[in-house]
């Protein structure tokens, strides 16, 4: 499993990301805070992830806030994915 900060110095959004091209798919789980400051890095990283395995779940249980910018940001990701793969 890999991690990968974003955001301010104090860790405002902590992004993991488990999985790859071997695995049925891909989780990358989000904890803390997500808002339009940070939607851009996690597009992509999403991007990536979907490169090497198109399948993704993305958890969001462990965030505390999530803005209305970056709930788009994930709903734009989901409509690139395949048809009939989301």
């Amino acid at each position: 499993m890999s991690a990968v900060r974003y955001g301010s110095p104090a860790a405002r959004l902590l992004l993991q990301v488990a999985g790859g091209a071997a695995q049925a798919q891909v989780v990358v789980t989000l904890h803390g805070e997500l808002d339009v400051v940070d939607a851009a890095s996690v597009m992509a990283v999403l991007a990536a992830a979907a490169a090497r395995n198109p399948r993704i779940i993305v958890d969001l249980a462990a965030l505390e806030f999530i803005d209305c910018r970056a709930l788009g940001a994930l709903g734009r990701v989901r409509g690139a994915g395949p048809a009939g793969r989301r």
